[in-house]
């Protein structure tokens, strides 16, 4: 299986993750991981792998990392993956890229679901994320929010989606899962949502969300 899309993996002190993200992304053309100087073992352990490594500095203003990666880092193929390293890839969804990729794709970018592991369990039942993971670098890009003095936000964008540039249309779907290790801490779980309510909170006070590209 030879899948055209080059996989980024943003970093930071991620060891306990890494591996495991690492082995479910066999076929992929190409896997960059762009860390952000990690102090743990997680460049290692992909550097290991023979996986390439670039260090990301951020300099408290945009463009944050994902767009700086963008704007910077260059890939083999205009198609992007992007895959934080507590998730890992399914098999169905590598088949369902596979397939994909061997017609014509049209589209701009595809929402990918998340389906999250709770204690060693694939939670099939509940809200599910579903995130515009898969993208045509050229296509589309990173919104500028003003959020850099909100509480909590730092160098990674928020929980809103790419949008698409001038001139570009098209979101499609992935149906097959990303499974997302995030709550195997659940102390970590409750302090990493805490903190994701008091942003959401502060960005709707001062309406500064984007568009959403798909409305819902």
């Amino acid at each position: 299986m030879h899948i055209p899309v080059s996989v980024i993996i943003t970093t930071k002190n991620e060891e306990k993750n890494i591996e495991r993200c690492l082995d479910a992304l066999g076929g992929f053309s190409e896997i960059i991981i762009v860390d952000s100087h990690s102090t743990d073992q997680t460049c290692a352990i992909a550097q290991a792998r023979g996986v390439r490594v670039e260090q990301f500095s951020w300099n408290g203003n945009y463009p944050k990392k994902r767009q700086w990666i963008l704007d910077n880092i260059s890939t083999k193929h205009d198609w992007v993956f992007w895959v934080d390293a507590d998730e890992v890839v399914t098999p169905g969804l590598k088949i369902e890229m596979h397939t994909l990729f061997l017609n014509n794709v049209q589209n701009s970018g595809f929402f990918v679901r998340g389906r999250y592991v709770w204690r060693g369990k694939i939670l099939r039942h509940g809200v599910m994320n579903n995130k515009i993971a898969l993208m045509n670098r050229h296509k589309m890009m990173f919104p500028v929010v003003d959020d850099l003095n909100i509480e909590g936000m730092g160098e990674m964008e928020g929980h809103y989606q790419p949008v698409l540039k001038a001139g570009f249309t098209g979101i499609g779907q992935i149906k097959a899962p990303l499974l997302h290790y995030a709550a195997e801490d659940e102390a970590g779980w409750t302090r990493r949502h805490e903190r994701y309510a008091r942003w959401e909170a502060e960005m709707t006070r001062k309406d500064c969300w984007p568009v959403d590209p798909v409305p819902w």
